[in-house]
């Protein structure tokens, strides 16, 4: 995960020089961006897991992108609450999606049936928002 950060961070940069220079607020980037975790997770369970996976690695580049963009210009009020949403909704969609479609594909792994994987993804998104939540809690 670790390369890929570090490739999302080097990108954010030209995307975001590129989406001010358009004119584009931060806001709408994030909003955007939302709609591209809800699109991959839609495309993991449509079947088509290779689409799904670049469209998380778009969301990737699109929220280090807005988060640049509010710090070379003003941040809004709401702009962190809404970028702290969009990570909540890839936690919540991006383990149950990835399990629904190996479970729709058969997949098992050792002793884990197609059953345990979907639970495996349900519970993995659980716990993902639970640590949110928790995490939440503590900057309160």
């Amino acid at each position: 995960m670790v390369p890929v950060n570090v490739l999302v961070k080097y990108l954010s940069q030209y995307t975001s020089w590129c989406f001010l220079n358009l004119g584009l607020h931060q806001d709408t980037v994030t909003l955007f961006s939302l709609l591209v975790i809800l699109m991959g997770s839609t495309l993991f369970i449509a079947g088509y897991p290779l689409a799904g996976a670049v469209a998380y690695l778009l969301f990737a580049l699109l929220d280090s992108t807005d988060g640049d963009m509010a710090r070379s210009t003003k941040p809004t009020s709401y702009g962190g609450t809404l970028d702290s949403f969009g990570a909540d909704l890839f936690y919540a969609t991006s383990g149950v999606s990835v399990g629904y479609y190996l479970f729709i594909q058969s997949v098992s792994i050792g002793a884990l049936s197609p059953e345990h994987i979907l639970l495996i993804g349900g519970f993995t998104s659980l716990t993902f928002l639970f640590y949110r939540l928790v995490n939440a809690k503590m900057y309160l």
